[in-house]
């Protein structure tokens, strides 16, 4: 290494000395230099450079994102209770919040992230993919009485859903009314359809909503439905009964739903009994999801008979 890149080095690393092996004929007569001299009395210490890691002492002091304060964790501590802070109870807490408080704000979210040890990321992610919740920004200072979401379904589109919302807007007070667009909400059937709390209002009107509100009508009503003591008297179950005692196989099963020519709607209409019989070649555990409606325009079915006929729906899920 050239002498001079080498006391180059010495003076960045803040050494006091030269190494013994720099000559003497490198070594210069003026102070700056003789300070490298190990023959010399130095008068004072050569100064030491700052680490290169200590920056400029303007690193972040806390978390990025919003934070809580100790009064919205205290809410949201409070709310919960002694409930288990389990991950997949999330979307239900999100619920219990909006029910308690109207809505979401960013401070709860926030709060419940902390509470359940959760990113904040995450929470946010579940509570703003879901229609059915309500995200408050900082900015909007005070929540609306009532919230009305009205579906943008292309059924419902069709039949005036965009008209309608301009109507409720020009028909009510931005204070005390929020409206927003909403996905499908399954009744493709009653379109256009408007949900105030949990109550549906089919082939909706600006004036039928509105009086909906002036009367506190919020929640749903159950249809009239074929309840367990009727589908029993109706012969249900009875199939399911022959199936756990082995007096119904899985063969004739299988061969029945070939028969029925029954098939997927979710686009590649795969028959249903080769569906089943390929899950049943798999290795246990197997594992079944019931998806109850998929809130694509024009899907209702679901909803109608979980509605009308669930132990139907119910005795099926258990036979497969």
């Amino acid at each position: 290494m050239n002498a001079n890149i080498q006391e180059d080095f010495w003076i960045l690393a803040g050494k006091l000395s030269a190494p013994r092996h720099i000559g003497a004929h490198h070594q210069k007569s003026n102070a700056a230099v003789n300070e490298f001299d190990t023959s010399e009395t130095h008068s004072k210490p050569a100064a030491k450079s700052p680490h290169p890691g200590t920056g400029k002492g303007l690193g972040r002091t806390r978390p990025r994102g919003r934070q809580a304060t100790a009064a919205e964790i205290d809410e949201i501590r409070a709310l919960l209770g002694g409930k288990p802070r389990q991950r997949d109870l999330l979307i239900e807490y999100l619920h219990t919040v909006q029910d308690q408080f109207g809505d979401l704000s960013l401070g709860h979210l926030a709060a419940l992230a902390a509470d359940m040890d959760l990113p904040l990321v995450e929470v946010y992610e579940v509570a703003s993919f879901y229609h059915n919740f309500t995200i408050r920004r900082d900015d909007a200072l005070s929540t609306p009485v009532r919230t009305l979401k009205v579906c943008e379904s292309l059924p419902c589109m069709l039949q005036g859903a965009d008209k309608l919302k301009k109507m409720l807007a020009a028909d009510s007070d931005p204070k005390l009314i929020r409206i927003e667009a909403a996905a499908c909400m399954g009744r493709c059937d009653q379109a256009p359809v408007v949900r105030i709390g949990t109550h549906y209002i089919g082939e909706a009107d600006s004036t039928q909503v509105l009086a909906a509100i002036k009367t506190g009508k919020t929640s749903s009503t159950l249809p009239e439905y074929r309840d367990y003591a009727a589908y029993l008297k109706d012969g249900g179950y009875q199939l399911l009964g022959a199936c756990r005692s082995g007096n119904y196989s899985p063969d004739k099963i299988f061969d029945a739903l070939d028969k029925s020519e029954l098939r997927g709607l979710g686009g590649a209409g795969f028959p249903t009994g080769r569906k089943w019989r390929l899950v049943a070649e798999q290795p246990a555990p197997r594992l079944m999801a019931v998806n109850g409606d998929e809130s694509e325009p024009g899907t209702f079915k679901d909803r109608h008979y979980l509605l009308t006929d669930p132990h139907r729906v119910l005795e099926g899920m258990l036979i497969g």
